[in-house]
């Protein structure tokens, strides 16, 4: 999922985002490898209904939030037909799947888990500060099949688009200020991370990342000094991070181009007005189409009819558009319960997470094409808790930091991630 962007599979020759193709080829290989996981864990339940109770009772929202985009998928294929509705699978369906699975696991594997997500993310940032350095990509910068040519250098690393790489890493940022521990280890995280922003060119996100880092270091600054656990060479690393982090950051952006297309146009620009234009889509919309949706080639006429604009940066319109608002109405219900949700996995540093994301995901279009940026934001929430609880637990009691973690305990009887 990580390791196959949409642009790899296009430069390979796929047609996973380009027109044509076999049907099977618009799906993602790992969705296809999660839907086997998703029934091979039912089947080795020994009682798969049991199974599916058991899920319904733990997490109502994830189920109802499954079976809403089913039913979504289901009305688009029927009225318009399989051509645009694979990303409902791949981008929507897939993250409800991992949710329901990760509560299968168990804690030393999710534990492993977190570390490679965060371990994978860091070194996607390396790779792309290094491809910025050298104005070189691993993988093409493709969109349709298509080459793309920007006035300034953006990276695109392993994951592909350099908007979806931008967005994981300031994910993985917070996750990193809130559940790594060691002092000097995290600093050097987030500095490769925070370079790692500047290298991808997302302005949202290198805005909302360092807002949700500030906000993450300063509570917990405030836990520190009310548990007692604060101590004084904690805060001499974090004053050096703070005094020379800034001014690492600044030379690296002033002797090199990282960064360049995030300071070169500060002001108000051309993808900023093409936000704001891409409201006139709705305008162009018939009223039945309005209610009921309309199918990927529409869309895509409409699009080619505001000159302005070539791709919408908004999932909230590309799915009104695409459901109708007869089907938008409950997805939005669904989707805003199953965030609820995922975020009373953690503590108030996984809402954070959460929120930084949907603000971050409301800046473009990767909630409504083949993205794996939710599956991402599943992966970290449900895996971070279970790492921090084990770094807490290996700490000796006289040093242990007197944080309590918000997770209900696990009860007899009840799977990994029981408690309602």
């Amino acid at each position: 999922m990580l390791a196959m962007p949409d642009q790899l599979m296009s430069w390979l020759g796929t047609h996973y985002t380009m027109p044509g193709g076999n049907s099977l080829e618009k799906l993602h290989p790992s969705t296809y490898l999660l839907v086997a996981a998703f029934l091979l864990a039912c089947l080795e339940s020994g009682d798969p209904f049991r199974l599916l109770l058991a899920w319904c009772r733990m997490r109502p929202a994830y189920i109802v939030y499954a079976l809403v985009i089913l039913g979504v998928s289901g009305s688009l294929v029927i009225r318009h037909g399989l051509s645009g509705v694979a990303f409902a699978a791949d981008t929507l369906l897939r993250p409800a799947l991992f949710a329901l699975l990760l509560m299968l696991l168990d804690h030393r594997v999710r534990d492993r888990l977190f570390l490679f997500i965060v371990g994978f993310v860091v070194a996607n940032s390396c790779l792309g500060i290094v491809e910025v350095l050298t104005n070189w990509r691993l993988i093409p910068y493709m969109l349709g099949g298509e080459p793309v040519l920007e006035q300034h250098f953006r990276a695109t690393a392993m994951m592909g688009h350099p908007l979806d790489n931008a967005l994981a890493t300031a994910l993985t940022l917070i996750f990193v200020a809130g559940h790594i521990h060691g002092q000097v280890l995290k600093g050097a995280l987030i500095l490769l991370l925070g370079l790692g922003l500047l290298a991808f060119g997302g302005r949202t996100a290198l805005f909302a990342g360092l807002m949700g880092l500030v906000l993450v270091a300063f509570v917990n600054l405030i836990d520190e000094l009310r548990s007692g656990s604060f101590t004084y060479m904690r805060g001499i690393l974090r004053l050096l991070a703070m005094l020379f982090g800034p001014l690492a950051i600044a030379g690296v952006i002033v002797g090199t181009d990282i960064g360049q297309r995030i300071f070169a146009k500060l002001a108000w620009e051309g993808s900023a007005q093409a936000r704001l234009e891409a409201f006139r889509f709705v305008s162009m919309m018939t009223s039945d189409e309005i209610w009921f949706g309309i199918a990927a080639s529409r869309f895509d006429q409409l699009l080619e009819s505001l000159n302005t604009v070539q791709v919408v940066e908004n999932f909230w319109l590309i799915l009104l558009a695409r459901f109708g608002l007869i089907a938008f109405v409950p997805f939005c219900i669904a989707f805003i319960a199953f965030l609820y949700r995922l975020s009373r996995e953690g503590d108030w540093k996984v809402k954070v997470a959460v929120v930084i994301f949907l603000l971050i995901a409301s800046s473009n279009n990767s909630l409504a094409t083949k993205k794996p940026a939710l599956c991402i934001l599943v992966c970290l929430t449900m895996t971070s808790m279970v790492h921090t609880r084990r770094i807490r637990s290996s700490v000796p009691a006289g040093r242990r930091i007197a944080v309590r973690s918000r997770l209900p305990a696990r009860r007899p009887g009840v799977p990994a991630d029981g408690a309602k």
